[in-house]
């Protein structure tokens, strides 16, 4: 459990700089772009280009970090799933299956907030299992952490902007080049959105963090006894 979310901040962290990555080219872009207007130089828009051509091959690279978080967060779900059910909780009162915490990853549409719903519910029986003085206690009336919610709102936010309203930023010239104003609405979008997917990360660490070390104390307990 501690390796797969070991991974999983790796992959977070690579992409959280990506994504400034992706802050930065855009900015500069911009600014470069705003230069040529200004002096007409042709050293200005190469300039302009060269920066552009290093913000889209970002954002390819991009993509493979953030192929990587969906299938290890696949991972992470199931084995935290596993875990929980060894916590000393009620586990007839779960809602989701072993199978559905798989499962829920590849449902269309529901795949935007049931793979959560799971999560949740592990969390909260991880908290309870791994609190000592909650010892029978309904896991239910454990709290959700903000912070996971938060986490999962971002991300959903910001990938829905990305595949649904960025797009329609992008009209281009007769050349096959942005116009300027797609160039300013493509790059603030994408900025804003990247901000965000960097907040998102960073909750995301702490979050998984937290369940993490919950599954690990219950798994300690459970070696423990059967010992």
């Amino acid at each position: 459990m501690g390796k797969i979310f070991s991974l999983i901040r790796i992959v977070f962290v690579a992409s959280a700089v990506l994504c400034g990555g992706l802050i930065l080219t855009g900015l500069l872009s911009v600014i470069s772009y705003r230069q040529y207007l200004e002096n007409g130089l042709e050293a200005s828009y190469q300039t302009h280009t060269s920066i552009a051509a290093l913000g889209d091959l970002l954002a390819q690279i991009s993509i493979f970090p953030f192929i990587s978080i969906y299938v290890l967060l696949i991972v992470w779900t199931r084995k935290a799933y596993k875990i929980s059910e060894a916590a000393p909780v009620n586990q007839f009162e779960r809602k989701f299956s072993r199978r559905m915490s798989v499962g829920a990853w590849f449902i269309p549409i529901a795949n935007l907030s049931t793979p959560k719903r799971v999560i949740s519910e592990i969390e909260q029986i991880l908290d309870v299992g791994a609190d000592s003085d909650a010892s029978g206690l309904s896991w239910q009336s454990r709290p959700i952490r903000k912070s996971g919610t938060w986490w999962w709102v971002l991300l959903i936010t910001t990938s829905l902007t990305d595949r649904f309203l960025l797009p329609l930023t992008y009209k281009t010239d007769a050349e096959g080049f942005l116009t300027e104003d797609s160039l300013y609405q493509s790059t603030a979008l994408s900025g804003v959105s990247n901000v965000i997917t960097i907040i998102s990360l960073v909750l995301g660490i702490g979050y998984l963090g937290h369940i993490t070390r919950n599954a690990e104390s219950v798994k300690r307990t459970r070696s423990f006894n059967e010992v």
